[in-house]
Order: C-alpha cells, then sequence, then structure tokens
C-alpha cells in the first residue's frame, strides 16, 4: 500500500555518461536481486567532514521503502541525483554526518532529493523523494545545514535561490 507522499516522474531526466553508467548497472544488480547492496555514487571530499572523498551506498531494503512511500524508482534518476547534484546540504540538523543532495529537475517544478548518513568509511543513502519547489519548504531545508554548490563554494543565498 502506498502512502500519500509524492510520486515520482516516470521519465529519465537524460541519458547517464561516463562513470554513471557503472553505477546504473550495480543499482540494477539490486533490482534483479544479484545485490542486496551497491555503490551507487561518489561524495565528493568538500562534503565529507574530514574532507575525504566517500562512496553512497544504497540498500535493497532502502529500496523498498522509497518505493511503498513513493512509487517506482526511475533508476537513472536516482544514479543523475547522486552524481550530478546541483547543491547538497552539509550538517543537516547540526549532525556532521547527514547530507542532502538536491538535484533540479529540468522543465519542472520537482526537485529529487537524497538523504543520506555517514556510517563508517561511506554515506548511507537513507531516503530519495521529489519535492515540488515550494519557497517556504525549500528556504527550510536550507536552514538546516550548511548549503554547497556542487563545485565545493558556499551557497550564496543569489546562488542557492535556484531551489526556489
Amino acid at each position: 500500500m502506498r502512502s500519500n507522499k509524492s510520486i515520482f516522474i516516470t521519465k529519465k531526466l537524460r541519458d547517464l555518461a561516463g562513470s554513471e553508467v557503472l553505477f546504473y548497472e550495480k543499482l540494477n544488480s539490486i533490482f534483479n536481486g544479484t545485490l542486496d547492496e551497491a555503490i551507487v555514487g561518489q561524495i565528493p571530499h568538500f562534503v565529507s567532514k574530514d574532507n575525504e572523498s566517500r562512496p553512497l551506498i544504497l540498500t535493497k531494503s532502502i529500496i523498498q521503502k522509497i518505493e511503498t512511500d513513493h512509487g517506482k524508482i526511475v533508476p537513472e534518476n536516482l544514479i543523475i541525483n547522486a552524481n550530478d547534484w546541483d547543491y547538497v546540504i552539509r550538517s543537516v540538523d547540526g549532525n556532521e554526518d547527514k547530507i542532502n543532495l538536491f538535484k533540479k529537475i529540468p522543465d519542472s517544478s520537482n526537485i529529487l532529493i537524497i538523504g543520506a548518513n555517514r556510517i563508517n568509511g561511506y554515506f548511507m543513502l537513507t531516503y530519495y523523494e521529489v519535492l515540488t519547489r515550494n519557497p517556504e519548504k525549500l528556504k527550510d531545508l536550507l536552514k538546516r545545514g550548511d548549503p554547497v554548490d556542487a563545485t565545493g563554494g558556499a551557497a550564496v543565498p543569489s546562488s542557492a535561490t535556484f531551489l526556489l
């Protein structure tokens, strides 16, 4: 039974490129049952509190929870969100081990969000959802941590407003 949470878009954002193809193949191994977890992305060094690059891992149980809450995942979009995000919020809710990755959906008023927690030497994907670009909701999200753009530069208010 699906909840009343937001539903994912049903088409892929774009074709995958470079290492995204390898991450996609690993993700498909979870979907076809040959793996229970896989690396679906690489979080750059400037996101982690210790300045180390870390893998982003997704498990079969998290996929099942996400699909129960939000409907069928478009695997390509998850890989794009994990590897070609526009903004990250570090230290979500004051926890240095929590991050949110934001990807604006082209020609849409929606944003894809990945949440992850740092555990041992990697980030574990804990949620994945689509959010309508509601200015108040997004301002609240941006205030929950330290927003940074994909180049590692601090997200000044003028650049962070792209989310709005």
